[in-house]
């Protein structure tokens, strides 16, 4: 195959605000042969980076500091970029979420790897 043909592998987008846990999931996306967009701590900066690239997948934390992902999600709905929540929060619903996350699978936390990368594998294929 001539050089430049090929297709870019597919770019992930992770929204998460424990500094640890983001390092940790772009370490692992990047060594799975993704792009990572972000991490993005913060809702606003979330935002922000949808402005500036599409991602083909996105990794949320539901609390970022306090702030719902709602906003995110919905943008990412609208987008039609398939996403997960990565979430301890013991309650989503409770937090006027329900529209923004139906349907959206909770792989939780402690997140396992495994998990993650084949949710991504089998979304990004689709």
């Amino acid at each position: 195959m001539e050089e430049g043909c090929a297709s870019p592998p597919p770019l992930v987008m992770i929204v998460e605000d424990s500094a640890v846990v983001a390092l940790d999931l772009e370490f692992t996306l990047l060594d799975a042969g993704y792009r990572v967009l972000g991490p993005a701590p913060t809702l606003a900066r979330g935002l922000e980076l949808l402005l500036t690239a599409r991602p083909d997948f996105a990794v949320l934390d539901f609390d970022l500091g306090g702030e719902p992902v709602t906003s995110i999600a919905l943008r990412l709905r609208a987008m039609r970029v398939p996403f997960v929540l990565a979430s301890a929060h013991p309650k989503l619903d409770d937090d006027g979420a329900a529209a923004a996350l139906r349907g959206v699978t909770n792989l939780g936390k402690p997140l396992r790897h495994r998990a993650l990368l084949d949710t991504i594998a089998a979304a990004v294929r689709q």
